[in-house]
């Protein structure tokens, strides 16, 4: 794995995690510490900013990120297609050619045209309420051409809780 910290195209301050995207096939894998995640608000949202330079294909990737989440600190499952994204979800599928270890998979490759400018990538991980999650994200290569390599940063976990309203609890309202 080439995961690291670097400070080339940090969003915000100074540092994000980068993996770099090799000309060899590689399976590299970057585990978040464990979150309670609450059960009680609704909805929960996992945000991250990335910026890419990964391979693609006409139409794909050969190279790609995907994101996993795992309630149990062993099994990870992908976090499954663009349905449960508010913003920024997978670009392409992973070619089955050249042995990326993700082929088949729907993933983000190819590049952003500047750093961080395509915006947040906005998970609903509300189906994980109540639950301590890890969420693990997955750069996979072949063996053929390098690129510059996927970066994120801004990596949070927030939650709307369902109180009272405080703003009219006296009843009044506005014009």
């Amino acid at each position: 794995s080439t995961w690291t910290i670097s400070t080339a195209r940090a969003n915000s301050p100074t540092h994000a995690w980068y993996a770099n995207d090799i000309a060899t096939v590689s399976d590299q894998r970057l585990i978040s510490p464990t979150i309670a995640l609450p059960g009680s608000e609704n909805p929960i949202t996992l945000q991250f900013q990335n910026w890419r330079e990964i391979e693609a294909s006409t139409g794909g990737c050969y190279d790609g990120g995907i994101l996993e989440v795992s309630t149990d600190g062993s099994i990870f499952t992908q976090v499954p297609d663009s349905a449960i994204f508010a913003g920024g979800g997978y670009t392409g599928t992973v070619s089955d050619q050249f042995g990326n270890p993700l082929q088949g998979l729907l993933a983000w490759c190819g590049n952003t045209p500047r750093p961080f400018t395509a915006g947040p990538v906005r998970v609903d991980v509300s189906n994980y309420a109540g639950q301590n999650v890890q969420f693990r994200f997955r750069l996979g290569t072949d063996s053929s051409t390098s690129h510059e390599g996927w970066y994120v940063d801004d990596i949070s976990v927030s939650s709307c809780s369902a109180g009272n309203d405080v703003i009219f609890a006296d009843g009044v309202d506005g014009p």
